[in-house]
């Protein structure tokens, strides 16, 4: 799928549901089209999770009725992804706990799985921990790709607590430096659109 036909099915299942964090959702948009679904995906920012739908709807994984229902009740799409949910591999929300997931889901299976983690989630104790695991245990096949759009829910990184991106050289993690709200300019660029608000 292109990233121009993403970015607009993502856009509207967020308007459709009138909810959602589109900031962060946006911000994956080129990259996850260019991933595609070819391998196992985790995206440890749950609240951005939901823009892999579109592309598991195309592949046939999701229905129609699954689409028209996203955010509903009695749907089985939710904002946060959850096991239930068809090519979703594990439940994402609670930052810093995507990575530990992804490190088991590797270990259980030699297959190729990509696990994308946000800058924010550099804040967690946890993620430390898991990207440590994951170099202790030399599995090669997990790819580690930070979402760095310079925008946490705080506001810019380097304004609340910076982050030791040197730090990180030794966990062989890949920086892709993406935009909050890229496509979107009521979103793009603001550390406010990780929260909802309607496109004026």
């Amino acid at each position: 799928m292109l990233p121009e036909t993403l970015r607009e099915r993502c856009v509207a299942l967020l308007t459709q549901a009138d909810d959602g964090h589109p900031g962060s959702v946006m911000s994956l948009v080129d990259f996850v089209a260019d991933l595609g679904i070819k391998e196992r995906l985790v995206i440890s920012e749950g609240h951005a999770a939901m823009v892999v739908y579109p592309l598991l709807h195309e592949a046939g994984i999701l229905t129609d009725e699954d689409i028209s229902n996203f955010r509903k009740v009695g749907g089985r799409l939710t904002m946060f992804p959850h096991k239930g949910i068809p090519g979703i591999l594990c439940g994402c929300g609670s930052l810093g706990n995507g990575i530990g997931y992804a490190c088991g889901l590797a270990m259980a299976d030699p297959s190729p799985i990509t696990c994308i983690i946000s800058e924010g989630e550099l804040y967690e104790g946890a993620t430390w921990e898991a990207l440590m695991f994951a170099r202790h245990y030399k599995l090669k096949n997990l790819r580690i790709v930070i979402n760095k759009n310079d925008a946490i829910i705080m506001g810019k990184p380097e304004d609340c607590l910076s982050i030791p991106w040197d730090a990180l050289e030794p966990f062989d993690c890949e920086v892709i430096q993406t935009v909050k709200g890229k496509g979107v300019p009521a979103w793009e660029g603001k550390a406010s659109s990780h929260y909802w608000s309607r496109i004026s």
